[in-house]
């Protein structure tokens, strides 16, 4: 142990090195205790398997906050008794576990240490301890500790009050956009208006503080929405004109990229123009590092005039080229350093288009190359759908509506990708060459497929998406499905709310669900405000399955605005909602 990570440890080390003694804490771990050897190790192991749970007279919770490799720890402590004993002192350590060690469950080595007075005695007194901690980068973050100690350094006790302990998440935060934006644009009735709807982003180890709402690349809200609201009406709008709108994310952390883009045209009377940005983007070094290359194809656009490009470097525009046949672009004397972000656009004489794909470029020696592994050790299962099996195992298909749920799930589970010099995205899960999830938690590991329609082969494969693309496929799981009019009976069915189908829908969706037995059923749509759109039925229906339509109509007989709503079932005790979306 390095005495200028650890002030005075030496110290501590000489308080343990008896065999005979159980060691209240075990710095440095195996073959790091001052005059320890592995025997003794295995001593002190032997004596951890007999300590016994005493209360501690002193509550304490551990916590932090990451940003990078900077961690801010803190403890909240409360006393719960007196105590009696001197020289108490509140220990910070980040340790790092030993693996495939004998006995390593036992110990762990200490690589960042903090040492504080610890002045509270008396029962109901509280406070809060924080320190600040700077990683290794060097180090396998994912083998960190933080751990509190709460112990008496007096010359006749070396007693330990309490410790805490959690474990050390530094993963990066992930700052995703807004999911699935759509855009309708609405002239029945003044005002008209433009209506937005998107979905909440999935993301890790930050807070959502809101959303921003652009258009035409501008911000035009006084102030962010509220993680609550993923939907926003604009009636700042003139007929005959093309608008461009995306939605960001704001975390605790920064603001995310954009979401998809939606384009609105204010005139359904006529054909809107399409207004489509340059393509295929690719940018070049050159012998000079301030100097950059960047070239790409013209744009397909109907209905409207080109008019010019814009050329962007991290997100300002930097030039526009009114000659349309040049595609391609000099960016001479970079006063910029490190990392450049171009896109171009089209302009038109509607709009502006959307951006290209985005290029990176350096002015300085380019990082090194990034280590792109898939993830590692994909296995999987098939089971019966839990949904449509009895207590005794049999199968449920009286009138089983075969467009609604799946009859088998596959589980899916891989194992963490090596990677290097890249930042980690998300995974996508493959079946039979198409994507088929998404998963934007990188600790979650799994993934559960309960959309199995088919019969037949089925092949599974996950990739990793990093910032510099996309890793090869793992290793495959293939199984083969293969079900027979032997395979069920017509028990009694479990009382169920099916998925709507189809979904997204215009201007009709089918909605069905099972009874166990007769009961009386309710049925109700509901708007993303919580607001009664729609109630479908209140009666009794006998048991099995039953199908009924929505419409796309209010309570009133007026065509509801697209959007996302949801359907609730209560039956009894059962009460179930689900999520549709109306996309006209």
């Amino acid at each position: 142990m390095d005495d200028n990570i650890s002030p005075g440890a030496n110290s501590r080390l000489n308080l343990y090195t008896s065999s005979s003694a159980t060691p209240l804490a075990v710095w440095g771990g195996i073959g790091f205790v001052s005059g320890g050897s592995e025997q003794t190790a295995i001593q002190y192991a032997n004596q951890y398997k007999n300590i016994e749970i005493v209360p501690s007279p002193i509550e304490i919770n551990v916590g932090y906050e990451i940003d990078g490799l900077n961690v801010s720890a803190f403890a909240s402590v409360e006393m719960l008794e007196n105590i009696t004993t001197i020289n108490n002192r509140i220990l910070f350590l980040v340790t790092y576990d030993f693996q495939d060690l004998l006995y390593g469950d036992f110990f762990a080595k200490v690589v960042r240490y903090n040492e504080q007075n610890f002045g509270l005695t008396e029962a109901g007194e509280s406070d809060v301890f924080t320190t600040e901690i700077v990683l290794d980068a060097a180090w396998e973050l994912d083998r960190l500790n933080i751990v509190v100690i709460i112990q008496s350094f007096s010359s006749s006790s070396k007693i330990i009050h309490q410790a805490g302990l959690i474990k050390l998440d530094t993963h990066l935060p992930h700052l995703l956009p807004p999911r699935n934006l759509v855009g309708e644009y609405h002239d029945e009735i003044a005002p008209y208006s433009i209506d937005l709807n998107w979905d909440e982003p999935l993301y890790t180890n930050t807070t959502l503080l809101g959303y921003k709402v652009y258009k035409d690349n501008i911000y035009i809200l006084d102030e962010m929405l509220i993680p609550e609201i993923t939907f926003f009406t604009d009636f700042d709008i003139e007929p005959e004109t093309m608008y461009y709108y995306h939605i960001t994310a704001v975390y605790s952390h920064g603001e995310s990229i954009p979401s998809n883009f939606v384009d609105i045209y204010t005139d359904k009377s006529v054909v809107a123009p399409i207004l489509g940005p340059p393509k295929n983007l690719q940018g070049y070094d050159q012998q000079d590092p301030n100097t950059k290359f960047l070239l790409w194809e013209a744009p397909v656009y109907e209905n409207s005039i080109f008019l010019a490009y814009k050329i962007y470097r991290n997100g300002n525009v930097i030039a526009e080229l009114s000659n349309i046949t040049d595609i391609f672009y000099t960016d001479r004397n970079i006063s910029e350093g490190g990392l450049l972000v171009y896109y171009v656009t089209a302009l038109y004489s509607h709009a502006e288009s959307k951006p290209s794909n985005y290029v990176s470029l350096y002015t300085e020696e380019k990082p090194e190359e990034p280590v792109l592994g898939p993830p590692l050790n994909l296995q999987g299962s098939v089971m019966p759908s839990p949904s449509f099996l009895m207590d005794n195992g049999q199968w449920i298909m009286d009138n089983y509506p075969l467009f609604m749920e799946g009859l088998f799930i596959v589980n899916l589970t891989w194992e963490t990708p090596d990677y290097k010099h890249t930042t980690f995205i998300n995974y996508k899960v493959y079946k039979n060459g198409a994507v088929i999830a998404e998963i934007d938690n990188i600790a979650e590991m799994i993934f559960v497929d309960e959309d199995i329609f088919e019969t037949g082969e089925l092949v599974y494969f996950v990739t990793a998406v990093y910032t510099d693309g996309e890793s090869e496929m793992s290793n495959t799981y293939e199984t083969y499905i293969e079900v027979s009019d032997d395979d069920f009976n017509d028990a009694l069915v479990k009382t169920t709310l099916w998925r709507n189908f189809p979904n997204p829908f215009n201007p009709e969706t089918n909605i069905s669900f099972s009874l166990e037995y007769l009961q009386k059923v309710d049925i109700s749509i509901y708007n993303v405000r919580g607001q009664l759109v729609k109630k479908l039925v209140n009666n009794d229906f006998e048991k099995g399955f039953h199908s009924i339509i929505w419409d796309g109509k209010d309570n009133n007989g007026n065509n509801v605005v697209s959007g996302v709503y949801f359907y609730q079932m209560r039956a009894d005790d059962f009460v179930e909602t689900r999520r549709m979306i109306l996309l006209k």
